[in-house]
């Protein structure tokens, strides 16, 4: 793939962007993010006339979605009560002030018109986090994705792994230790005891462990089962045993 070099670099001012094409802006923590990102959605509602659920902006945590929505909608009936004359423009706002100003001109009836129906309709705004983006195209595209409209993606996987390392422990680690355990069930129990294993325990591990589904154990399997794995753990634990004793000698 061919690099190409970023061209027409230059300051970010909020009528800078040209709607029309492809805008990359860099801005760090604290810079008015928020701020840049509302007014660039009332840019594009009066001069590009689109609808709010023509627009999609997402962003990454629940907290900062709620505040977009915030943020837009004020702006949005903010620009609508000074076209109709509710409120005088404030002096604060100077660039979003002459943005409305130039838009409107002679159109005021018709910028009105726009901004009521985007302020009317905002309960359709398309702002969403990342997963809540994935999840409303799953839903508006179920059949063409072949999945399940009640699927739902859930950001928090700690509560689902829990679920599972708590299966696990019932089925594998309690259950086989009721009725005469065999001698592998044993060594997992004096496994268990001796490093006071628990299900948190295992969560950590299942935390720390790479997600990466390219993963690959090395060495491949070889066929052992686990019996003889046991064996051969047990074992190395007896030689090692061993060799303490002798070395403390």
């Amino acid at each position: 793939m061919e690099n190409k070099q970023i061209s027409n670099t230059e300051s970010f001012t909020l009528t800078a962007p040209n709607l029309k094409g492809k805008n990359i802006i860099e801005a760090s923590a604290g810079t008015g993010k928020t701020f840049s990102i509302a007014n660039l959605y009332l840019r594009l509602v009066l001069e590009s006339e689109l609808s709010v659920d023509k627009i999609l902006v997402v962003t990454f945590t629940v907290a900062a979605t709620d505040e977009l929505r915030s943020r837009i909608r004020k702006k949005l009936k903010y620009a609508l009560d000074c076209i109709a004359g509710k409120i005088d423009y404030d002096d604060s706002e100077e660039e979003i002030n002459y943005l409305i100003k130039s838009f409107a001109g002679e159109n005021s009836e018709r910028a009105e018109l726009i901004l009521r129906a985007a302020v009317s309709s905002f309960d359709e705004a398309a702002i969403y986090t990342i997963d809540s983006l994935c999840q409303q195209m799953i839903v508006d595209n179920a059949f063409e994705s072949g999945s399940l409209r009640s699927i739902e993606i859930n950001p928090d996987k700690r509560e689902t792994l829990l679920s599972i390392v708590m299966d696990f422990w019932r089925e594998k680690l309690s259950e086989p230790f009721t009725e005469k355990p065999t001698e592998i069930e044993e060594f997992l129990a004096d496994l268990i005891i001796t490093y006071k294993v628990t299900p948190e325990i295992l969560m950590e591990l299942q935390n720390a462990k790479p997600l990466d589904p390219q993963l690959k154990i090395i060495p491949k399997r070889s066929g052992v089962t686990v019996e003889v794995a046991f064996d051969t753990l047990e074992q190395a634990r007896e030689d090692y045993d061993k060799i303490v004793k002798i070395w403390k000698r």
